[in-house]
């Protein structure tokens, strides 16, 4: 993967006199000396979540969608996820804008955005219901979903097989990997 330093060694002058006069967080004193460092304070939680209060609501909605994607979400996939064309001009100014913030970069042939996730544990609202939906459930019900997931099912009773449903549904990369084999 791309890490965020490879990116910015790529970046015009131009490029990176923009990114920190926007992202002035990341240059407060000491001061980063390299691209390594630099990358280390634009990936900061709260240097993203100050960056996110520079986005306009759609280009924040992007920025949720890419991280409910992960690293590798492409235009194509994003278009899809949003409901718009492939070709829109509203998503391709968003990833610009994001790209321009540092908050996405390119990584193969779409985005690295996996690091977006300490600003969205549920993005779109993923996981955080999902205890509400298991406990209408019965414990036979349970165990073959958390058998079916990979989850251990001895031993255990009805709130705790909710617990380690739960837990697991809300990492995406669980989710991510469901979806890729449906």
């Amino acid at each position: 993967m791309q890490s965020l330093a490879d990116h910015l060694r790529t970046l015009t002058q131009e490029q990176l006199t923009s990114l920190v006069a926007s992202r002035r967080d990341a240059t407060v004193e000491p001061a980063p000396k390299t691209a390594e460092q630099l990358a280390v304070r634009l990936l900061h939680p709260s240097s993203m979540a100050a960056a996110c209060a520079l986005l306009t609501l759609p280009q924040l909605q992007v920025g949720e969608a890419a991280g409910s994607l992960g690293d590798g979400c492409t235009t194509a996939r994003l278009a899809t996820l949003l409901g718009v064309p492939e070709g829109d001009v509203d998503l391709a100014v968003a990833l610009r804008r994001l790209t321009e913030l540092a908050l996405i970069w390119p990584y193969a042939d779409g985005f690295a955005a996996a690091h977006l996730s300490p600003l969205w544990p549920h993005p779109l609202d993923l996981g955080a219901g999902a205890a509400e939906l298991l406990v209408a459930r019965n414990l036979n019900e349970l165990r073959r979903l958390a058998k079916l997931y990979g989850i251990p099912v001895t031993g255990r009773g009805k709130d705790e097989l909710i617990v380690a449903l739960v837990g697991w549904l809300a990492r995406p990369e669980n989710v991510r990997r469901l979806r890729r084999v449906s």
